[in-house]
Parts: structure tokens; sequence; C-alpha cells
């Protein structure tokens, strides 16, 4: 029996790397992150393999998030 490969959702790989939803669109978007769209509403999965494979391959990269400032 195969097992099945962990997919990841955009929001689970930004929490991961620490970078906003939209930088991991335009990976996906420009091909850097192989990913497969679901569902009518678009939802896309990535395999954790992908991912691994990108980040080793210097495709992508963790960043760190922007802190927003409270307008005072």
């Amino acid at each position: 029996m195969s097992q099945q490969p962990k997919m990841l959702r955009v929001r689970e790989i930004a929490e991961r790397l620490s970078v906003s939803n939209r930088a991991v669109h335009y990976w996906i978007e420009f091909g850097y992150l192989p990913a497969v769209r679901v569902h009518e509403r678009g939802m896309w999965l990535v395999r954790e393999k992908d991912l691994e494979a990108a980040l080793r391959s210097n495709n992508v990269a963790p960043g760190r998030r922007r802190k927003t400032q409270n307008a005072n």
C-alpha cells in the first residue's frame, strides 16, 4: 500500500516559513513551487516533499513577517 503524500495549504506554508500568503501564491504562480488547485474555491495544495525540494534548491526562502504598526 502506498502512503498518501502530506499536503500543505498556502496558509500552513506561510506560517511555517514566516512569509505572507501572497508570497506563497507568487511562488506558485511563477512556478517556483509546484502546487495542485483543488475545489471550486481554488484552494492550492503543495506536497510537503515539493516544498522541501524548493527550499533546498533556493527557489523559495523563509523570511521574516513584518510586524504591523498601530496608527495612533
